[in-house]
C-alpha cells in the first residue's frame, strides 16, 4: 500500500495556520476556543506526519496496522478542523478576525475534499482485492478476511460522514461547493446503487 502523499501535503499546509489564526485573536473567548482547536488541529497534523514517517519506513507486516491508525488520525484532524471552522463561522460577519481565519481555512481545506475522494478510491480498490481473495479462503482465514472486510467497509462509511461535513464546512467558509457537490452525489448515489444491488 501506498503512502497517502496527498494527505501529507495538506498537513503541510495545514500546519502554519493555527500560528496565523492565533496572531489574529484579541483574547476574546471565542479568540482563546479558536486558539485551542487550532492548537488540537496542528496537533493532528504532527500525529499523521509521526504515523507517515512510520509507515515509510515499517515493514510489509505492520503497514495495515499504521493504515488503520492514520486512517483514526485523519478522522481526528477532520473532526477538530469542522469544530474550528464552525467556530470561525459563529463570529461575527464583519469581525476582522473572522475574515481573516476565513481566508486562512478556507485556502488550506480546499484541497481536503479530492484528498479524500482519493483515499475512498484506495478502499475501494482494497476491497474488490480483498473480497475476490476471501472467495479462495475457507475457515478461519475466511472469517477473518471478512472482519478486515467489515473494517474497510466502516472506514469507508466513515470517509463518507467526513465528506459530507465538509460540504457544510465549505459553505460556511463561502467556498465554491458546485464541483464538490456533483462529486460527492455521485460517488454516494454509485454506492446508494452497490447497496440496493
Amino acid at each position: 500500500m501506498k503512502v497517502r502523499i496527498a494527505l501529507l501535503v495538506f498537513t503541510l499546509m495545514a500546519g502554519g495556520f493555527s500560528l496565523s489564526i492565533g496572531a489574529q485573536t484579541n483574547g476574546s473567548e471565542a479568540s482563546e476556543n479558536i486558539e485551542a482547536m487550532a492548537a488540537a488541529v496542528d496537533k493532528d497534523i504532527a500525529d499523521i506526519q509521526l504515523l507517515q514517517g512510520q509507515l515509510k519506513k515499517s515493514d510489509t507486516s505492520d503497514i495495515e496496522a499504521l493504515q488503520y491508525r492514520l486512517d483514526g488520525r485523519s478522522f481526528a484532524l477532520l473532526a477538530d478542523l469542522e469544530q474550528l471552522v464552525a467556530e470561525v463561522a459563529a463570529l461575527p460577519r464583519d469581525s476582522q478576525q473572522r475574515k481573516s481565519a476565513q481566508a486562512l481555512l478556507g485556502r488550506d481545506i480546499a484541497g481536503i475534499g479530492d484528498t479524500v475522494f482519493k483515499r475512498l478510491a484506495e478502499l475501494e480498490a482494497l476491497l474488490v482485492n480483498s473480497r475476490s481473495e476471501r472467495d479462495s479462503l475457507s475457515g478461519g482465514a475466511r472469517i477473518s478476511m471478512g472482519l478486515y472486510i467489515h473494517s474497510l467497509e466502516s472506514i469507508r462509511f466513515d470517509y463518507y460522514d467526513a465528506l459530507i461535513k465538509h460540504f457544510d464546512s465549505r459553505k460556511s467558509l463561502g467556498l465554491s461547493s458546485d464541483d464538490f457537490h456533483k462529486k460527492l452525489a455521485t460517488v454516494l448515489y454509485l454506492h446508494s446503487e452497490k447497496l440496493a444491488g
